[in-house]
Parts: C-alpha cells; structure tokens; sequence
C-alpha cells in the first residue's frame, strides 16, 4: 500500500526534474536566468512544495542549476555545468588534484604527479 505511494511521489519529482531540465537543454531558459520560485513553479505545474525542491535538488546535482539564499535558483552557464560532470566522474581522490588545476582536472594525472 505505502509502496505504491512513494513511487508515485519519487515519479512526480522526476517528472518535474525533467520538464524543467528539458526547457534548460533547449535553450528556453538562459545560463545566469533565475527559475521562477519553489511556490510559482508549485502553482504552474500543480504539485507541492516539497515535489518542486526535490526536483530542484536533482538539477543541482546534475549541474544544471544552483541555489543560493536570497538570490534564488540559477541557470548554470554551460562551461561550468559540463565541469561539474566531469567532476563528478573523476574518483574521489583525484577530486583534490582537479580543484587544484581546475574544475576538468586539467594536467592531473592518474598517478598523482602533475603534468
């Protein structure tokens, strides 16, 4: 009973990820442009608050977008979105070497040495 209720939610914010994530890749939405508010996207698409942060969340991690207090949520540029994946790709201890040559991990090597 609980199970079927929970993929239903888990399904909701996904849909709402991707709907919101599609009007970014083509390109109706900005780099630098804000999203509408947690409450304004909740009014235009019918869902709860809580749908609309988790979905946010999920943009957040694939780089899309980011959120700062008071400013509100963000189109990331593509440069520094396509960094964040490949940062995210990278192992966890070559993150250390590629914040220090940059987001790509330019020059870093496997190994450790730079060059």
């Amino acid at each position: 009973m609980f199970r079927d209720s929970a993929v239903i939610a888990r399904n909701v914010h996904s849909q709402v990820a991707d709907r919101i994530g599609a009007l970014i890749v083509r390109g109706d939405v900005l780099p630098g442009d804000p999203l509408p508010s947690e409450v304004k996207i909740c009014e235009m698409l019918d869902v709860s608050r809580t749908v609309v942060r988790e979905a946010i969340r999920t943009l957040t991690g694939k780089g899309l977008v980011e959120s700062r207090a008071k400013s509100g949520t963000r189109v990331r540029p593509r440069e520094l979105a396509a960094r964040a994946h490949r940062c995210r790709q990278l192992p966890c201890q070559d993150l250390r070497v590629a914040q220090r040559h940059g987001a790509d991990g330019g020059g870093a090597r496997r190994d450790g040495r730079d060059g």
